[in-house]
């Protein structure tokens, strides 16, 4: 549809922007990422995620990094994270 009226109504009706990021717990480093998404995915059910709202939450949810599983920073070498997804811009029209 490029060139057309209708040229770019799809990423403007359900293109948004997040951010990955991993923060260091005990020294001042944090590293991001940006990227645009169309959709999340989310788990729904269970008694953790019964609601939209649950399952929302449990997505952007910040997960420790620590023991064999630590957060290799190039300036400060192995460390205890937390990585976690923040939401920059929603669409108008988000799909689930």
């Amino acid at each position: 549809m490029e060139g057309t009226p209708v040229s770019g109504t799809y990423s403007q009706l359900f293109e948004g922007e997040l951010e990955n990021v991993i923060k260091c717990l005990n020294v001042k480093f944090e590293s991001s990422r940006s990227e645009t998404f169309n959709c999340i995915q989310l788990s729904i059910g269970g008694d953790d995620c019964s609601t939209i709202e649950d399952s929302i939450r449990k997505y952007v949810a910040s997960e420790i990094l620590d023991g064999d599983n630590q957060y290799e920073s190039v300036k400060f070498g192995k460390q205890d994270a937390k990585k976690f997804i923040r939401f920059k811009k929603l669409p108008p029209v988000l799909q689930v």
